[in-house]
């Protein structure tokens, strides 16, 4: 054998693939089971480590953390749709102030008869019994009530005999077409309205009980846009605690909160 033919014999070359990185795998697994949050953190973690180490994954890795993005910002979508348009009516809270001048706090609108007094089984002009389920639209002046984790779903809240522990008091019904007359004036329109007259009613019909208003709080429901167009053009002002409420703000019994 010449040496030119020494030169011209072919070189076997074996090729050694590069190991694909396990959170690169992991990251896109994740995401597709829906665990947006951690495929979105495994997949950051595992373009690090390939940047360092040269692993193969790179692409597993970027597609766990974009289908987990879309899978966040969906999220955040729905919610935000569903509390926008899904909820019949709104409620916002705020702390009452007792600070305020003293006086009477207004006429607190149309009233459900024996609900003030809290007396079991009182049946109010629509018939509405303590324990029964009513619209939150439909609370009058003086009703006591319980709220529960779906009322802002349902748009319900239970009737409650005032002298046993109960969630909140409404203090004042006011009406919004009144302010706004009959074209809907826009979500943040009406909850600003509602925000300033409650707080000032709350706070005065606090002030002017003598009660040490320390704890009480204020809550509002007001109408969405489609609860409007219906017919509900009415706010609701409601006093309530952290721990609840026993008696009734408006018949001068509220002992304890």
């Amino acid at each position: 054998m010449t040496p030119s033919d020494q030169l011209a014999a072919p070189i076997a070359v074996t090729a050694h693939p590069r190991p694909t990185d396990g959170l690169a795998v992991a990251a896109l697994v994740t995401s597709l089971v829906g665990g947006s949050l951690a495929s979105i953190v495994l997949g950051v973690l595992a373009l690090r480590r390939t940047a360092r180490s040269g692993a193969g994954g790179r692409g597993l890795a970027v597609a766990g953390v974009v289908v987990g993005s879309v899978q966040v910002l969906a999220g955040l979508a729905v919610a935000v749709a569903t509390a926008l348009l899904g909820v019949g009516i709104s409620l916002s809270a705020g702390s009452a102030s007792s600070s305020g001048p003293a006086g009477p706090a207004g006429p607190g609108g149309p009233a459900r008869d024996g609900a003030a007094a809290g007396g079991p089984g009182a049946e109010g002009a629509a018939g509405a019994e303590v324990g029964s389920a009513l619209a939150i639209d439909t609370l009058l002046a003086g009703d006591c009530f319980d709220e529960s984790a779906s009322s802002m779903g349902t748009g319900t809240v239970a009737l409650a005999d005032c002298a046993v522990p109960h969630t909140a008091e409404v203090v004042q019904v006011h009406p919004l077409d009144a302010v706004f007359g009959d074209a809907h004036p826009g979500r943040r329109a009406l909850a600003a309205e509602a925000e300033e007259h409650c707080a000032e009613v709350v706070g005065r019909a606090v002030a002017a009980s003598g009660l040490d208003g320390a704890g009480l709080e204020y809550t509002y429901y007001h109408p969405t846009e489609a609860n409007w167009e219906a017919g509900s053009r009415l706010v609701q002002c409601n006093l309530t605690s952290a721990s609840g409420l026993v008696g009734s703000l408006t018949a001068g019994t509220l002992s304890a909160w």
